[in-house]
């Protein structure tokens, strides 16, 4: 599903806290949060540096968890982190990267007047359809190590299972 295993994306998560509360009370190389909020370079090699950090424990063989924890990473350099609204908003987008992965072509070999824009808002209507509040609920079980990543991704499957895609 994206995902690898539980104990890689628990230790990720875990080295994201600290660095994001790092950045919000110490800053990144004399900037504070709100100087790195409006520098894009530094915000790049903020996030290298803590993939390079998770990386260090285990090589993060996903492109779509890479590719999903630098988006999800990005959006919080903005935004007051909070463990919880961050693992959502990662499982969120990991869903969105593979239902885009996986749906792009189908729907283009099906519909070819289909954009890659209208593709990507069917796609991510239907993210949102899946990833409901039951299942952020779950997802905030997991961070308080209440169930398992994959005692989470049942629920997702389920929900996927029982998502309707839309009209075209």
């Amino acid at each position: 599903m994206g995902f690898e295993e539980e104990s890689t994306l628990t230790k990720a998560i875990g080295i994201i806290k600290q660095q994001f509360i790092a950045l919000s009370t110490s800053g990144y190389k004399g900037q504070t949060k709100e100087d790195l909020s409006e520098d894009e370079l530094t915000q790049q090699e903020f996030i290298e540096m803590i993939l390079d950090e998770i990386e260090n424990e285990k090589v993060i063989e996903s492109k779509i968890l890479k590719k999903s924890l630098k988006i999800t990473m990005h959006k919080f350099l903005t935004e007051d982190f909070d463990i919880y609204s961050f693992t959502q908003l990662l499982f969120h987008q990991v869903v969105f990267e593979l239902l885009i992965t996986e749906l792009n072509d189908t729907l283009k070999d099906g519909f070819n007047e289909l954009s890659y824009s209208k593709i990507k808002e069917m796609v991510s209507l239907l993210t949102i359809k899946i990833m409901n509040q039951k299942i952020y609920n779950k997802i905030n079980l997991f961070v308080d190590n209440k169930i398992t990543l994959e005692q989470i991704l049942e629920n997702i499957m389920t929900e996927t299972t029982n998502a309707a895609f839309g009209d075209f």
